[in-house]
């Protein structure tokens, strides 16, 4: 077997390492197009890794273009991988932190100012621990949870459904798993471009058929959707991932008609909606919905960690009543501790006091990048679009370098902000060339203004 030699960084996690091993090997030549790849417990046993750090490493070089999972038959390096991935400029370090000082990544969060007293609600349970921690969960999550998610969202987001129509997951991309197979694979999939890769990932593995639409700066065209074919839809209503529109009312109209005309069903992700800097309150498509045609997934990275590994998804009473004859020996794999702590931080209003602050935050923090830019002798080559909320926006340039001039000007002034192409599964002609997604949730002021000043290096002509 062929040993993938992983560099000793430890600034970086494993599994980043080990998909930089692999994606040098193809680009090297080394790994031919077609090459079959170790299966996930010979790679682990041969490296002495857990099997979810070789999962990992697939996926993200999956979600990047680089290899392909086949049914039943394993991982392969991609047939036709995207030029934009193999650009000798992006390519270098697109994904790695190393070296670079000023990580404007759309990722990015401001966490670690979380005033929820987690250590005490953690201290609580475990001194008052009982056998259920110790006992099998419900499969679909734990009864509290599922109870307090239904009360959290019909006092926060005006959505009425009872637990029973909840479902837990571990995780986004296993709880949307779920739900395209209780949709059923053979449907065809639309979504948006640039899109959120982890959806792609889902949809991949599971052979559907998958239809792009092409996003602009405000979102896509309605007569795109109906002209795809597509039966179900995944989109963002608030903030999307990355070009950051958040939908019109008028818009959500559309979505839910085009969903009420024939058996179709959109599943919507509710990523941002905690963090719109408008304190006018934009509904989400399933408190719109009079029909049952939105499945609605969420979960809690955005507003308590990251590594709380707790999705969920409501689902409409039909899909409700299907779900154990299409996923029969359905488990949520889901920590007990954990969905006791999430439920705990809702029942007290923790989350609450939590999202709150880090809109306020947030907000503040958009302010403060907004004046920083408007002080650059660049700025004149710059617009900016997409900041309605949360903790990133798209910086288009407008001026003569090319976006590998741009790209090695950032790594050289020890930047990492990613190109918005990199998003793109597919050509999109209505996203403007040399844009990036620009994140700013995770530095301090102090930081964000060193790293902005160094843009002028960059961006001026």
């Amino acid at each position: 077997m062929k040993k993938f030699n992983i560099s000793q960084n430890d600034s970086e996690p494993l599994y980043v390492r080990l998909s930089d091993s692999i994606r040098s090997e193809i680009t090297s030549g080394r790994l031919k197009k077609g090459d079959k790849l170790p299966s996930k417990r010979e790679l682990a046993e041969d490296l002495e890794v857990s099997q979810n750090t070789v999962l990992s490493a697939y996926s993200l070089l999956q979600s990047r273009g680089y290899i392909e999972s086949r049914l039943r038959q394993g991982y392969f390096v991609c047939a036709d991988v995207p030029q934009s991935v193999i650009s000798s400029v992006i390519d270098k370090e697109w994904y790695s932190n190393s070296g670079q000082k000023y990580i404007f990544s759309a990722n990015g969060n401001a966490l670690f100012h979380s005033p929820a007293p987690y250590t005490k609600i953690t201290h609580k349970m475990l001194t008052d621990i009982n056998s259920d921690l110790f006992s099998y969960p419900d499969t679909l999550g734990s009864a509290e949870l599922r109870s307090a998610i239904s009360s959290h969202l019909y006092n926060q987001k005006d959505i009425r459904c009872d637990a029973g129509q909840i479902i837990i997951g571990s995780g986004f991309a296993y709880i949307l798993d779920v739900c395209i197979k209780v949709l059923g694979t053979k449907r065809v999939f639309a979504i948006e471009s640039p899109c959120y890769g982890r959806a792609v990932r889902a949809l991949e593995e599971n052979n559907c058929t998958i239809k792009y639409l092409s996003s602009a700066k405000n979102g896509f065209n309605i007569d795109e959707l109906e002209a795809s074919g597509a039966d179900v839809l995944f989109c963002m209503v608030h903030h999307q991932y990355p070009l950051g529109y958040t939908m019109t009312e008028e818009f959500k109209k559309e979505l839910l008609k085009w969903a009420y005309s024939g058996d179709r069903y959109i599943i919507e992700f509710d990523y941002d909606s905690d963090f719109i800097y408008s304190n006018q309150k934009s509904p989400t498509l399933l408190s719109l919905d009079k029909n049952n045609r939105v499945i609605q997934i969420g979960n809690f990275q955005r507003n308590i960690a990251p590594g709380i590994s707790v999705s969920y998804a409501v689902l409409p009473q039909k899909i409700k009543m299907e779900f154990k004859d299409k996923v029969p020996f359905y488990n949520c794999l889901t920590s007990s501790i954990d969905m006791s702590l999430v439920s705990e931080l809702i029942k007290h209003g923790n989350l609450q006091y939590n999202m709150k602050m880090l809109k306020k935050l947030y907000s503040q923090k958009h302010s403060f990048v907004i004046d920083c830019l408007n002080s650059l002798k660049s700025r004149e080559n710059l617009n900016i679009f997409g900041d309605t909320g949360g903790s990133y926006f798209c910086i288009e340039y407008k001026g003569s370098k090319t976006l590998d001039e741009l790209c090695t000007l950032l790594n050289q002034n020890s930047i990492k902000m990613l190109p918005l192409a990199v998003y793109c599964k597919v050509p999109n002609p209505n996203i403007p060339e040399n844009t990036f997604v620009f994140g700013f949730g995770e530095h301090d002021d102090k930081l964000l203004k060193e790293g902005i000043e160094k843009f002028d290096n960059v961006f001026c002509d």
